[in-house]
């Protein structure tokens, strides 16, 4: 059966009973970094292991090295 995630869901907590590869990391990752680079604020990223952890930041910066670039960038230059 289909799966739906609300990404406009302001919840502090998402469960979500999914299978394996159906792209659960990608769509926490875009979550979370549309919410941190709209609203400051501290936001955590919790795996089971340092494993899926590394993989997840692997796969942020990947999908947000622009974002990151122009942040440090403000940042410095500020």
């Amino acid at each position: 059966f289909p799966v739906t995630i609300n990404m406009e869901d302001e919840s502090r907590y998402i469960v979500a009973n999914i299978g394996r590869q159906w792209g659960k990391t990608m769509t926490m990752l875009l979550k979370l970094g549309s919410k941190a680079f709209s609203q400051l604020g501290k936001y955590w990223w919790v795996a089971p292991t340092y494993q899926q952890s590394r993989i997840a930041y692997k796969r942020a910066l990947l999908i947000y090295q622009k974002q990151l670039a122009d942040a440090f960038t403000t940042i410095s230059s500020g």
